[in-house]
């Protein structure tokens, strides 16, 4: 969920708080876009913290949508896991860092240009490869 999101939905608290609620509700992975701050993945044992990807941002329309399809495309596609394989699996430290950073590249493409258009995963792996 995004900062604002999180911020209606549970008033004052702050993001690990938050996230640890959402834990709570059975996920293995939580998520929190900050906007401009980049954004916080956590599991029951880690959080990762990751900065917005540098770039001219045009319009931040889709910029969340875009993060979370792109995090939800790393996660189910890990290691040929299909979407309803997951299960009581818990990524490592490594494994969410890689989620978040991807994830962080579809957003950060998705700002660098007018309109909600999301990249592809090829054009996240060539911003990631560059």
């Amino acid at each position: 969920m995004s900062d604002v999101d999180a911020e209606h939905l549970y008033p004052g608290l702050g993001v690990d708080a938050v996230l640890d609620r959402l834990l709570a509700l059975g996920p293995s992975i939580a998520a929190m876009t900050l906007g401009p701050e980049g954004a916080v993945l956590a599991t029951a044992r880690d959080r990762v913290a990751m900065p917005a990807l540098a770039t001219h941002v045009v319009d931040t329309v889709g910029a969340g949508d875009s993060f979370m399809a792109a995090l939800v495309s790393a996660v189910s596609s890990a290691e040929g896991r299909g979407a309803g394989s997951v299960g009581d699996w818990e990524p490592d430290r490594e494994r969410l860092a890689e989620y978040a950073r991807f994830a962080s590249t579809a957003s950060g493409i998705t700002v660098s240009h007018a309109g909600p258009e999301p990249p592809t995963r090829g054009e996240i792996e060539a911003a990631l490869a560059g």
